[in-house]
């Protein structure tokens, strides 16, 4: 047959012939050169560097003559010290099919070596392959090379075998450590017409292409043509991983196959690309249209003052309150799994998407419009948008329209307010279901997400005392709800006490929490400090952040070649009065500041303020776009670092007034 030609994109030139890899390599033979290795000159702090890498992917017939897809590994790598010895384990993850336990793939052979400075060895054998279950559909095989020193390179291989096509084996280039070579061959059959896509911010060295006439051959039935590739990246650096990002996956340099179409010898073909509009009509056939529409029979299920009335905001949080109260989240998400609502809601527990298709169904019992929305974990990485790819949702919520207002609601924590969803769906867009006019994408990060963090401090340097008064909202208040409700409030104040004590300069008399109990107001945390002070000095240096919001700069890297992706908007805001009395006068205080970021994404304002005996300091950050382009990431880098440094390092100078000084002297 004639193969169709699948599609290619990739962001380098035309083809040329296919490309012969230009690197010598033979298994478990290491030349001086490499043991002599001390360090990677254009990343020095690099505790391990992949010398080689070489992966071939290809589908053929297996041993019974049925087409499987056979990925075979190799792997050369540098341990230049200690801290890179946890690359002398290797981990294979395996998949299986949820629904036909006998599809899964096959660790066919592995090989390792370890060659020392010293020329002492070590290897694995057949025994050392451990294999666990980390997933219902994932098992991982894993080895550790023994007898591993500083300096030594190790050698590895495996050989997968996989009936899974759909997913044609991803290649990344780019891992936690730099790599001088990797190689990445494919060999894919005219039955089979994938998408293409080169991801990330690097390019590759080189890209070339031939045809093999007639490698896919089955008696009787028919002959394809195979096109096959080698993509070559050198000198790659590490990718290295920071605070408030979302999955890596987004990010990582590497090669993604999606497969688009399957065209069996006899003609007939498969599509695997299809359209929302035919995604919708199976999903509508599926648990999760089937589940969406039982609402029937929760109507008849639920206090009647719930369902009757006029559906208004009111009467759409008390159901909300009230199906949060019933259920209870057995901790897994599980979006295609099969499940009854109606099970879920006897049992009283049950998946998160259970849960939210309970409140689905008794919000529509209330006469409101609801509907179930797909969403992607930020671990999980961002949904395709062009193509309809249902595998990339693992989560699902609810959107909730009341007049012309839009509400995203998420049941499966007790403390969430109304109109917020877990910070872990933060994650771009989701997709309605809207199976009556269509699905569409929706931004899951809504206007009930902005989270503020105030404290409001009043410091009396003659009495020595301080009051704190902490106002939280938004996602702020929902981790301190959760982080209260496993401690008790004993270890809280212990907790609290330490870190003072750690500072020096306050002291814990009393605590109280309010609004702890309502997810729907602020929570307040009232504290009432001693301050610590020599009362003969004649100087006195006061840090009035006594609640520090950041202790060190979460941002370290020289560069981020990723986007710093806060997940929602916030502020940060300090009030903080001090009385000096008739004691003490202010001798030296930071300059005022103000920092805004670029496109308006945010801004901090420092400025101290006296009047009489009176100072009154203030400092607010605000991010008003959570997420910030790599670009600007050296601007933020500095915003931060002033942050910081003004809560914990730039105190405020006091002095013992003249007059005070004065009759002290006398005395």
């Amino acid at each position: 047959m004639i193969p169709k030609h699948f599609i290619l994109l990739l962001a380098v030139c035309l083809c040329t012939p296919l490309l012969q890899a230009q690197q010598s390599f033979s298994f478990g033979k290491i030349n001086t050169a490499d043991l002599q290795l001390q360090k990677y000159e254009a990343d020095t702090t690099a505790n391990a560097l992949i010398l080689y890498e070489k992966g071939d992917a290809k589908i053929r017939k297996d041993s019974r003559g049925r087409p499987a897809l056979f990925f075979e590994h190799t792997v050369r790598i540098k341990i230049f010290n200690a801290n890179g010895f946890d690359h002398a384990t290797v981990q294979i993850p395996l998949h299986r099919s949820l629904s036909d336990k006998g599809r899964k793939e096959i660790l066919k052979k592995a090989e390792a070596v370890v060659v020392n400075p010293d020329r002492t060895t070590g290897g694995i054998r057949k025994k050392d392959i451990f294999y666990e279950d980390v997933r219902e559909d994932i098992s991982l095989a894993s080895f550790t090379l023994p007898n591993v020193q500083e300096g030594c390179v190790i050698d590895y291989k495996y050989l997968v075998k996989s009936p899974f096509f759909y997913n044609f084996q991803t290649w990344e280039f780019q891992e936690d450590i730099p790599k001088l070579y990797s190689e990445y061959n494919t060999s894919i059959p005219g039955n089979y017409t994938y998408n293409i896509k080169l991801v990330g911010p690097l390019k590759l060295t080189s890209h070339g292409s031939s045809l093999k006439r007639e490698c896919f051959h089955f008696a009787g039935q028919g002959t394809a043509d195979c096109s096959e590739n080698t993509y070559i990246m050198k000198n790659i650096p590490a990718f290295t991983e920071e605070r408030y990002m979302t999955s890596k996956y987004n990010y990582l340099s590497a090669l993604r196959f999606e497969m688009t179409t399957f065209q069996d010898f006899s003609g007939m073909k498969e599509h695997y690309t299809k359209s929302w509009k035919t995604v919708d009509r199976e999903l509508k056939a599926e648990d999760i249209g089937r589940e969406s529409e039982k609402d029937g029979w929760f109507k008849n299920n639920l206090p009647a003052e719930l369902i009757t009335g006029t559906p208004n905001k009111a009467k759409a949080l008390a159901i909300y309150n009230f199906v949060k109260e019933h259920l209870h989240w057995n901790e897994k998400d599980h979006l295609f799994r099969e499940f009854s609502v109606k099970d879920t809601w006897q049992d009283r527990s049950g998946s998160s998407t259970a849960i939210n298709m309970a409140l689905l169904n008794a919000l529509k019992a209330g006469g409101f419009k609801a509907y179930p929305m797909l969403a992607s974990t930020r671990a999980n990485g961002f949904p395709s948008e062009n193509i309809p790819v249902i595998s990339d949702f693992n989560a699902m919520v609810v959107k909730l329209d009341i007049g012309k207002e839009s509400y995203l609601l998420d049941a499966v924590n007790k403390n969430m307010p109304f109109g917020m969803i877990r910070e872990k769906l933060l994650n771009q867009n989701g997709r309605v279901m809207d199976f009556k006019n269509g699905s569409y994408w929706f931004p899951l990060l809504q206007y009930q997400a902005y989270s503020k963090r105030a404290f409001q401090a009043e410091i009396d340097i003659e009495e020595a005392t301080a009051q704190v008064r902490e106002i939280a909202t938004g996602y702020y208040a929902l981790e301190q709800r959760d982080r209260l409700a496993h401690m008790s409030e004993e270890d809280f104040e212990n907790e609290l006490a330490n870190d003072l004590e750690k500072r020096g300069d306050f002291t814990l008399i009393s605590f109280e929490n309010k609004g702890l109990k309502d997810p729907e107001t602020g929570l307040v945390t009232t504290y009432e400090l001693e301050l610590n002070r020599n009362g003969d000095s004649d100087r006195l240096l006061i840090n009035p952040f006594i609640l520090h919001s950041y202790n060190t700069n979460p941002f370290k890297l020289e560069h981020r070649t990723y986007p710093v992706d806060f997940a929602n908007p916030f502020s940060i805001y300090y009030v903080i009065m001090i009385d000096m009395g008739d004691t003490y006068e202010l001798e030296n205080k930071p300059e005022d500041r103000t920092i805004k970021l670029a496109g308006k994404s945010g801004s901090l304002k420092y400025t101290v303020e006296e009047l009489g005996q009176r100072l009154t300091v203030k400092l607010h950050l605000d991010i008003y776009n959570p997420l910030i382009a790599p670009a600007h990431y050296k601007a933020l880098k500095e915003f931060f670092n002033e942050f910081v440094s003004l809560q914990t390092q730039k105190p405020i100078t006091l002095r013992r007034q003249l007059k005070d000084v004065s009759e002290n002297a006398g005395k």
